[in-house]
């Protein structure tokens, strides 16, 4: 029997499409982008996540484009958010303050404090405080007896002002009273801060990845045709990884372009990067920083200009607890990795098997160049990808078994149940090609995974039950 999925709907403020969704490190939070730059953080409360903030992140553009985000490594009381619009990359840091107002004024009473008493081991003994002492007292003494007379007669004269004849205190007149604000706390605020700005140059790319490094120290942003790493100490200028227009005069003259990049979560000196002609590199900056350790290839005998355009990975990630896997994607097919044998995969899933028939019109209508991330979760037991038709396919490592998660009060169906309407003949104008689930993040704890729908301006957010 297939599990049943609790899934929740959560719709952006803003009223551009949903481009980006990913949890930060303690997975307390949500964020998730659009084409117009606005940026929303949704917090956990419970079982859900609410809208916690909405702000502009980065300065809106005459076109709209994809803005990328990423969390900063490290969970914290202030959240650091880096995202990337275009060719410009912002972090920021996002602080819950709850501002007081004065709302009255009590009245109290001056407190008058009594001179504390003197410790014969604490006297101080220097010359100059026994010297003060004397001459205090040879005053005294030479003082005449109507001197201290008068002295105590104006001492009895500020005491009837203070008090009455008994030597009772009275009431102290209003400008003595010591007025102390009470204040109220109101709801509190979220106040996004932007700490660093990083520029690239007028003519450059636009950023489709982002990723920071273990440290927290260096990003690794990643365009079509240049790999740049980033540190937070001087933000001015970045360290060119990889630069296609170098190695060539004219753009189309390219034979590759660069798809997307990572680093590894727990290994910093590794990161991976992929490409439209269907190779992932896996580079290692202790042996040089463009160097390229191994390269993952996936074995194709068919070559053909369809084969070539399915074969373009879209996208390559690391396994959290287990360092050794990683996972790729491409059109048609679920990738996973040992990085330690690069000849062959060790698990594959053709999740888009029954299209083959239909290459030939979807290469017409513009499907066949759609891209679907994915994502593997933290113990490497599941792995998680888009499709179309508003669906995610979860996949069993162990047994190679695919489920669709679909956003329906249904169960979710078997693979072979769902592409049944996609056979033959193929309605392309069908609304579920338009509807495609073409990003996807895992939480850190593996409870929960959130798809992004780029069509709409919602996601969806997937409670697995507990095995």
């Amino acid at each position: 029997m297939v599990p049943a999925f609790a899934f929740q709907k959560i719709t952006v403020p803003s009223g551009a499409a949903t481009c980006h969704s990913s949890f930060d490190p303690s997975g307390k939070f949500l964020v998730s982008s659009s084409n117009n730059g606005d940026l929303t953080v949704h917090k956990r409360v419970a079982s859900s996540y609410h809208t916690w903030c909405h702000w502009q992140g980065v300065e809106e553009r005459p076109e709209p484009a994809a803005t990328v985000t990423a969390w900063y490594p490290y969970a914290s009381r202030a959240p650091k958010l880096f995202c990337a619009q275009g060719n410009t990359i912002a972090l920021w840091s996002l602080q819950e303050k709850a501002p007081q107002h004065v709302v009255s004024y009590s009245s109290e009473k001056p407190v008058v404090v009594a001179p504390p008493v003197e410790d014969k081991k604490s006297r101080k003994t220097s010359k100059g405080v026994k010297a003060s002492s004397e001459h205090k007292d040879s005053l005294l003494r030479s003082t005449s007896k109507d001197d201290k007379k008068k002295v105590s007669h104006s001492h009895d004269k500020k005491r009837s002002k203070s008090g009455n004849k008994d030597g009772e205190p009275t009431e102290e007149k209003s400008e003595d009273i010591l007025k102390l604000p009470i204040f109220i706390s109101a709801a509190s605020k979220i106040q996004p801060k932007q700490v660093t700005t990083f520029h690239q140059a007028p003519k450059s790319r636009d950023i489709h990845s982002l990723s920071p490094s273990l440290d927290g120290e260096v990003i690794l942003s990643g365009s079509d045709l240049a790999l740049n790493f980033w540190n937070l100490q001087h933000p001015e200028i970045p360290l060119s990884v990889l630069d296609f227009t170098c190695s060539s005069h004219y753009v189309g003259d390219l034979k590759e372009s660069i798809t997307c990049a990572s680093f590894h979560p727990t290994q910093t000196p590794l990161y991976v990067w992929g490409s439209t002609c269907g190779n992932i590199n896996l580079c290692d900056t202790r042996l040089g920083i463009r160097a390229t350790s191994k390269s993952f290839v996936e074995t194709n005998s068919e070559r053909s200009y369809v084969s070539i355009i399915t074969s373009c990975v879209s996208d390559a990630k690391f396994c959290t607890n287990d360092q050794n896997l990683m996972v790729s994607r491409n059109y048609l097919n679920i990738l996973l990795w040992d990085i330690r044998k690069e000849d062959r995969p060790i698990l594959k899933n053709e999740v888009h098997k029954n299209l083959r028939p239909q290459f030939a019109e979807l290469f017409d209508r513009g499907f066949i160049f759609d891209q679907f991330k994915c994502a593997i979760n933290p113990s490497g037991s599941k792995i998680v990808t888009g499709t179309y038709g508003r669906t995610a396919i979860l996949i069993d490592v162990a047994t190679n078994k695919s489920t669709l998660l679909c956003p329906t009060p249904f169960e979710p169906q078997e693979m072979n149940d769902y592409f049944a309407c996609f056979e033959p003949p193929l309605d392309l104008e069908y609304d579920k090609f338009s509807q495609r689930i073409d990003h996807c993040s895992w939480n850190p704890d593996g409870s929960c995974i959130v798809f992004s729908e780029s069509s709409k301006r919602a996601f969806y957010v997937y409670d697995l039950p507990k095995s």
